[in-house]
């Protein structure tokens, strides 16, 4: 049985333009974390590359901010417009610093939210009206939708394909499913024991 479902690849098509002035850039270079592939922007600042739904597409150009696009599931739009903002003392990044740096901020950005006490089922039926409460349900949603953002996140910056290889031998489909069931696992399994 082929993993067709799996491996519905499609190209995307798009511009990459400076955030300030809105000018087209060339040569900056674009790259699928799933599957490695890379490709510049041409002069024109148009690119196309191969990818899968729910995949991480990573677009840098030195002296500028990493843009990340993750590709929707279901309907996708013809056309991707991609902007890069300058990066101030702009010095390298290291992909495996850079999720951390980012759910730093991420965090402080939305402290607030991710902050906001969940109830218990024993609470839900002591305070009912804060448990019906459509505000909260938001929030909560909110905070369980950010939790999977963060888990994904990991998985694609600390397991790339070159590195489970290397460990295990496993390519192809059987590569994407590890990725998408035992990532999961080594994330929770690594975040409770960073917790001890």
């Amino acid at each position: 049985m082929a993993f067709e479902s799996l491996a519905q690849v499609r190209s995307i098509h798009g511009i990459v333009m400076e955030a300030a002035n809105k000018q087209a850039m060339g040569q900056v270079m674009i790259q699928n974390i799933y599957t490695n592939e890379q490709t510049q922007s041409d002069s024109n600042g148009v690119f196309k590359i191969g990818v899968e739904q729910g995949q991480l597409v990573e677009f840098r150009k030195a002296g500028y901010k990493i843009a990340r696009m993750r590709i929707p599931k279901g309907t996708m739009a013809p056309y991707f417009k991609i902007l890069l903002s300058k990066q101030v003392n702009a010095v390298p990044e290291y992909v495996q610093n850079q999720f951390k740096a980012d759910s730093i901020r991420y965090h402080d950005l939305y402290k607030t939210a991710l902050n906001f006490p969940k109830l218990s089922p024993f609470e839900a039926l002591q305070h009912p009206f804060s448990a019906l409460s459509k505000k909260n349900r938001m929030i909560w949603a909110f905070q369980d939708a950010y939790s999977e953002f963060e888990k994904q996140k990991y998985i694609d910056y600390m397991f790339n394909d070159k590195l489970i290889e290397q460990m295990t031998g496993i390519k192809g489909d059987s590569l994407v499913l590890y990725k998408r069931f035992k990532g999961g696992n080594i994330y929770n399994f690594g975040i409770n024991r960073s917790s001890q």
